[in-house]
């Protein structure tokens, strides 16, 4: 079965650095080349873009990586979680993956389960989760709570699915949750529909 590896990026501004992966990314890329000693697979994704056209998050997890020989594709434009299942899919149909092997952090791993199994499963592609465990920064979880699809608000942003499961042939169905919003979660909701429609037209 022809597997990959895929690494999602993380990285903040530091300083006169500039935008640079985190020592919790290079702990990913770590675990990545664990994984890539045990399932020697036929090819490791990494993704995640620059926002001030220096090296991206893909660039610096390729130049960090210390593992096995095997074919490193980088994926350098995705901003969020969605835009790294996205846009790191067409990369795997185009090299017959069957298999995927998602290395993510503990706090991130019910979104990356969210977007990575719906649209990788989606597309025939078996997708299994290696999780990077330890402590986790307050603010690491605190963004993941805010991030979680938590409202039926969201249903709204059923056409958002659509846009980028369409392009791949597969069809989308929305269900709501049956459950009652919090006023944090409202407000969250609110805001993000702002930036919806910019984010679509950033996954095309």
């Amino acid at each position: 079965m022809r597997t990959a590896v895929v690494v999602p990026g993380h990285a903040a501004f530091h300083g006169e650095s500039g935008y640079r992966i985190t020592s919790r990314c290079l702990q990913l890329v770590s675990e990545a080349e664990k994984v890539a000693e045990r399932l020697a697979p036929d090819v490791v994704v990494f993704s995640g873009w620059s926002p001030d056209g220096g090296p991206s998050e893909a660039e610096q997890m390729r130049d960090a990586w210390r593992g096995p020989e095997v074919e490193l594709v980088l994926e350098p434009t995705a901003r969020i979680t969605a835009q790294n299942a996205s846009r790191t899919l067409p990369l795997l149909l185009e090299r017959d993956i069957e298999r995927a092997v998602v290395v993510c952090a503990l706090p991130h791993v019910v979104r990356a389960r969210f977007f990575f199994g719906r649209l990788y499963g989606a597309a025939g592609i078996a997708t299994e989760f290696h999780v990077l465990r330890g402590v986790s920064r307050p603010a690491s979880i605190a963004w993941e709570l805010a991030a979680l699809p938590l409202s039926p608000l969201q249903l709204r942003a059923g056409w958002i699915f659509r846009r980028i499961y369409a392009p791949h042939g597969i069809r989308v169905r929305m269900r709501p949750a049956r459950v009652l919003p919090t006023p944090a979660a409202l407000v969250y909701e609110l805001g993000a529909a702002t930036v919806a429609r910019r984010q679509v037209r950033e996954h095309r």
